[in-house]
């Protein structure tokens, strides 16, 4: 259970326990995190829970129990193969993560009211969520790119070799991709541009007409 609290990331399972961040064989992961085991459906529900209780809070105009903070509970399921016809051996094993995170709202100080702590952590909620809006469109805008390549690609049969190395597409540099303008897009980097599949649920609210657009697009 991870919490990004103005961009400090605590361990919610170890609240004495500040996560420093790693990169591990191409990601980036937090270090010395604890772990607990969940084997049925009511272990991750009561986990989710915990995490709620452990979180940061705080009252604002706009809600009594304002979210601080943004949340990761972050489940890692390992499945093991039966072979057909044995029931008492397994093979093989398969490691996939799921990430549920819950981000805290953008906001207006206007609106909420916020002074003090309260708008330090608006502060950085808002620098954090403009970060992962960054990221997202660089993503697609890389995504587009590679498309177009893809569909200008001349189809070359045979050529002979001057005509080879005349029709030879410039190679192109990858796109940068700003994960490291904040805790939240690290942590999430594999999430977003690696082997992933992601769904998004947003809660928007006609108080905040622009928050919910910006978030829509």
């Amino acid at each position: 259970m991870i919490e990004i609290y103005n961009e400090v990331v605590k361990d919610l399972l170890d609240s004495e326990n500040t996560i420093e961040l790693i990169e591990k064989d191409g990601a980036v992961v937090p270090k010395s995190v604890k772990n607990i085991d969940v084997m049925k459906p009511d272990d991750i529900r009561a986990a989710a829970e915990r995490l709620q209780r452990e979180r940061k809070l705080g009252e604002t105009r706009m809600n009594k129990s304002s979210s601080r903070s943004h949340t990761i509970l972050r489940v890692k399921i390992t499945s093991l193969e039966k072979p057909a016809g044995d029931e008492e051996s397994t093979s093989g094993v398969g490691v996939g993560i799921l990430n549920f995170v819950d981000l805290a709202g953008s906001e207006k100080a206007s609106q909420t009211g916020a002074v003090g702590d309260r708008f330090k952590e608006a502060v950085h909620i808002n620098t954090s969520l403009s970060a992962l809006s960054k990221v997202v469109m660089q993503l697609s805008a890389a995504q587009k790119a590679k498309s177009r390549d893809r569909e200008s690609a001349p189809s070359i049969t045979t050529p002979s070799c001057n005509s080879l190395a005349m029709k030879q597409p410039k190679s192109r540099m990858p796109p940068h991709i700003s994960y490291r303008d904040s805790k939240l897009t690290r942590l999430l980097q594999s999430s977003l541009g690696g082997n992933a599949h992601v769904a998004i649920i947003c809660n928007v609210t006609p108080a905040s007409i622009e928050e919910t657009k910006s978030t829509l697009m």
